[in-house]
């Protein structure tokens, strides 16, 4: 026989307390499994008008008993409102924290392409060129460790990203620099919202994708897109292997990392333009 134990959830009459021992039963041959048959059980005891027992209620099989919980003894398993209001100072202190590191990773990227801008060159400068590659290998290695550990995509980092590679588009090409990021852009958009809608890609993803259309520009989209494909072809392909090969059941619901495949996609754009396979 077990410990006695105490709970405040089961306080009803023994139809309802026969009902939840057949749900739970230790052994799955006696255990109910026709919904039919429960929902028939749950209204014959609502019919009844049953009122709440201040009786303690013990199990006919003595596997353990439960007793109500006495109203002037305290009960330390349920949390008290000052836990509710530290919790919620808590999570209220990271989500500044997350917004105020955010901004100093934005303001990281920012401050060293102006510089670039305006102490290396111009767009045709290879000096130039080269920051805003690396700064851009920075940006997507930071995007794809937040996913990896949080799951999210923050919009200050995507968004900002897109306003950036616009605004420098349009600072080192003029009007014709801005409207060849605007075009990889919206065509970026209306190509990421088939997956969208499908439910196969977050928004945070779709936020992304179209800032690294915009990175690329529009002479480099078509290549992009294929190399987005081709590597996101073989990373679901080495992830299905994966879980096969482990039996990974488990794993089968997780969202899979859309900010890897463009990552690995914009850096080989990147790595394709240095070698001259890609204008």
């Amino acid at each position: 026989m077990c410990a006695e134990k105490r709970s405040p959830l089961v306080t009803a009459r023994p139809k309802l307390l026969a009902l939840l021992k057949d749900m739970t039963n230790i052994d799955p041959k006696l255990r109910i499994k026709d919904t039919a048959e429960v929902e028939r059980r749950i209204g014959e005891i609502i019919s009844e008008d049953f009122s709440i027992s201040n009786d303690p209620i013990a199990l006919d099989d003595d596997s353990h008993t439960i007793d109500l919980l006495d109203d002037n003894e305290p009960n330390s398993a349920l949390p008290s409102d000052e836990w509710f209001r530290e919790s919620i100072a808590e999570a209220e202190t990271r989500r500044k924290r997350r917004k105020v590191s955010a901004s100093l990773l934005v303001g990281l990227l920012v401050a060293p392409m102006l510089c670039a801008l305006f102490w290396c060159g111009g767009g045709n400068s290879s000096r130039y060129r080269i920051v805003v590659d690396v700064l851009a290998v920075a940006w997507l290695s930071i995007l794809c460790t937040l996913e990896l550990k949080t799951k999210r995509l923050p919009n200050v980092l995507t968004l900002g990203g897109l306003a950036l590679w616009l605004a420098l588009g349009f600072a080192s090409g003029g009007v014709g620099g801005l409207l060849a990021g605007g075009k990889a852009a919206g065509v970026g958009l209306l190509v990421a919202l088939v997956p969208f809608l499908f439910r196969s890609m977050g928004a945070g993803a779709v936020k992304m994708a179209v800032a690294c259309c915009a990175y690329v520009g529009w002479g480099r989209l078509l290549p992009f897109g294929v190399l987005c494909v081709m590597s996101g072809v073989i990373m679901s392909w080495g992830v299905c292997v994966d879980r096969y090969w482990n039996r990974a059941a488990e794993k089968a619901g997780t969202s899979f990392p859309c900010s890897l495949i463009l990552a690995v996609a914009t850096l080989a754009v990147i790595m394709f333009k240095w070698i001259g396979w890609v204008a």
